[in-house]
């Protein structure tokens, strides 16, 4: 296991953990979600599983997240997409002969699927992905409080484990610029889609109206889940779910 730093292309070093169980391995990059690190339960299970398997993994903190540089008020979706590139340059200078795969969930799932567009990856997983962010976005806030937001320059944001933070309008204007229905007919690596039937942040309509587009495209329903996908034998179906894919490949 290697920690380490590297260059996000616009001179902010992001943090990374790279785990290689042989030097010419494949490597999934692991994005995780938003106001969430590379640290999360979910990837710090992943990860060993898949070394396990004779699969190589990279988790890295998006910017202003986790050990990363950056203020988390301006981290943009095009930010994040930008983040996962670079964390795929840098595998690939370094592990030139290494296939690579994308792995995220939630605002890490999103980025995985918009980045992929523009990369060379032998398949995706992606977990409750916020792929449809702008839809979301629209339904959930009215254009008033689009306005006010847009007024102020920031909102307040609660994280999952109660910190305070905020976050800038440029997150919303950022949002405009990706569509996953046109994106999705474009992907033509296989894509595991595993979402919960129960989740309250991300609707699972928005998978299944997703995978229905990707020209390779599953769908694994959780049964009961909600969106952080820890329910009794949950993470577990996760882990089995994500190797089985990886190592079919």
């Amino acid at each position: 296991m290697e920690r380490l730093f590297f260059d996000n292309g616009r001179g902010v070093r992001l943090c990374g953990v790279l785990e290689m169980p042989a030097p010419d391995a494949p490597i999934v990059i692991l994005s995780h979600g938003f106001a969430s690190s590379k640290d999360s339960g979910t990837y710090t299970t992943i990860a060993p599983a898949l070394a396990t398997a004779g699969i190589g993994s990279f988790r890295f903190d998006f910017y202003g997240h986790g050990e990363s540089g950056g203020e988390f008020s301006k981290i943009t979706l095009t930010e994040g997409v930008e983040d996962v590139k670079a964390a795929y340059a840098y595998l690939k200078t370094r592990f030139p002969s290494s296939p690579l795969g994308l792995l995220g969930s939630s605002f890490g799932g999103a980025c995985s699927f918009y980045a992929a567009a523009s990369l060379d990856v032998k398949g995706c997983v992606l977990l409750c992905p916020a792929i449809l962010y702008k839809e979301r976005y629209l339904k959930k806030t009215s254009a008033s409080g689009l306005a006010e937001w847009k007024r102020k320059g920031s909102i307040p944001y609660k994280t999952y484990d109660g910190r305070a933070l905020a976050l800038d309008y440029s997150f919303y204007e950022s949002l405009l610029g990706f569509d996953g229905v046109t994106t999705a007919p474009e992907l033509k690596m296989p894509f595991l889609i595993l979402h919960g039937d129960r989740d309250q942040v991300v609707d699972h309509a928005d998978s299944e109206k997703i995978v229905k587009l990707l020209p390779h495209g599953e769908l694994i329903t959780i049964k009961g889940a909600d969106h952080d996908l820890h329910g009794p034998g949950e993470r577990e179906r996760i882990v089995a779910e994500t190797v089985k894919f990886f190592q079919d490949l």
